[in-house]
């Protein structure tokens, strides 16, 4: 059987010890509102988004964060 865990997981609350502790136990960690609860005009998100910028992406400080949810350590 396969365990879920939901929570507030985005790149400004990271929940490490939590994420650690499901990973160890095989519970599956499920990132409530990843896209920062509307924080995209964040410097750091903002600065990010537009080094790699590109014509063909436009919500790219979106992408960004989810991004972050899916490669975190």
């Amino acid at each position: 059987m396969t365990h879920f865990y939901a929570m507030q997981l985005h790149p400004f609350c990271q929940q490490k010890e939590i994420v650690k502790y499901c990973k160890a136990n095989n519970i599956v960690v499920q990132a409530y509102c990843p896209l920062i609860c509307g924080r995209m005009d964040d410097p750091i998100i903002q600065e990010v988004a537009t080094k790699v910028r590109s014509d063909h992406v436009v919500n790219l400080d979106i992408l960004l964060t989810v991004h972050w949810a899916k490669v975190r350590p």
